[in-house]
């Protein structure tokens, strides 16, 4: 769980009436969403709003680490990773794109600006990145995109239900 005060927060919800306290990692930043890594099961990647996106070693839920931190330029308020590539919605920030080849020291790619510079929420859904921003705009680009990619822009005239 992503507790936006106490950071990383791993509990035993077999008995989902009395969930068990694992343990937690303090984040160093506001921890808003956290995605496991499916070809990485013991790392969780946390967008931790201040302090960008952080990933830790999950192996142990009693001894959590920090592996790294790579400080986004905005807000880091949703991640997906995807192999060696973790995409990041990074609020004012727009579509940031990091490699994780080496954990212990990712390295920046590149970003997207978002039209409304308010990239609150990430998906990804084939070859495609669906960016969904604060402000109505929802943005369709390719899976592995650059800075120069062509952006598929959609304007919503009404908030969806």
């Amino acid at each position: 769980v992503a507790d936006y005060e106490s950071g990383l927060v791993i509990l035993d919800a077999a008995n989902p009436a009395q969930p068990v306290l694992l343990g937690y990692l303090p984040t160093g930043g506001h921890a808003h969403a956290v995605t496991l890594d499916p070809s990485r099961p013991d790392r969780a990647y946390v967008a931790t709003r201040e302090q960008g996106l952080v990933q830790v070693d999950i192996s142990d839920p009693a001894a959590m680490n920090l592996v790294s931190t790579l400080v986004t330029p905005g807000y880091a308020l949703d991640v997906v990773p995807d192999g060696d590539l973790a995409y990041i919605a990074d609020n004012e920030g727009g579509l940031q794109i990091a490699d994780y080849t080496d954990l212990a020291n990712p390295r920046y790619l590149g970003c997207i600006s978002t039209p409304n510079r308010t990239a609150m929420d990430l998906a990804l859904v084939g070859n495609k990145v669906c960016v969904a921003e604060w402000e109505g705009g929802f943005h369709v680009l390719p899976k592995h995109c650059v800075p120069s990619g062509v952006v598929l822009v959609i304007y919503l005239s009404s908030p969806l239900p």
